[in-house]
């Protein structure tokens, strides 16, 4: 799914102690601190699921706002843009708090956000399948080169 995270894969730990600030919720959202500052949604986590320190947690009060669309909203050119701009060190990129609570998301109709949310998936969805025509065709055009 798009500017989701993939809770199966993540790696198990038992902790004694329970955290709740950490604790990731459905519709939460994550943008890491470091590096590159890519966004994505956490639909359904696993119990007990915590966020480490790379991370920035987004969690929703206002329900003006679809959690789908944030995310894809953090991802987009102009916000990336604007969190590379305000990042700080050389090497490895970092984020303050204040510079994603400084981002500025238009307060537009849900049903407005629910169609670029619509939208944005019907695009990867294309990509994904143009990805593997390409493959497709790589695959077969080096067969043939080996049958001659």
């Amino acid at each position: 799914k798009m500017n989701s995270v993939e809770t199966e894969a993540l790696i198990r730990t038992f902790l004694s102690t329970n955290n709740s600030a950490t604790q990731l919720l459905p519709n939460d959202i994550l943008i890491s601190s470091r590096g590159s500052f890519k966004a994505g949604l956490i639909s359904y986590p696993q119990p007990t699921t915590i966020a480490s320190s790379s991370v920035y947690i987004i969690r929703l009060t206002d329900l003006s706002f679809f959690p789908e669309f944030l995310a894809i909203y953090l991802n987009s050119e102009r916000v990336q843009q604007y969190l590379d701009d305000e990042s700080s060190g050389v090497v490895i990129r970092s984020l303050l708090k204040k510079t994603i609570e400084g981002i500025r998301i238009p307060l537009i109709p849900l049903y407005k956000q629910k169609q670029l949310v619509n939208l944005a998936q019907n695009t990867r969805a294309l990509e994904n399948l143009l990805t593997k025509k390409a493959f497709m065709i790589q695959t077969i055009t080096n067969n043939t080169f080996l049958t001659l």
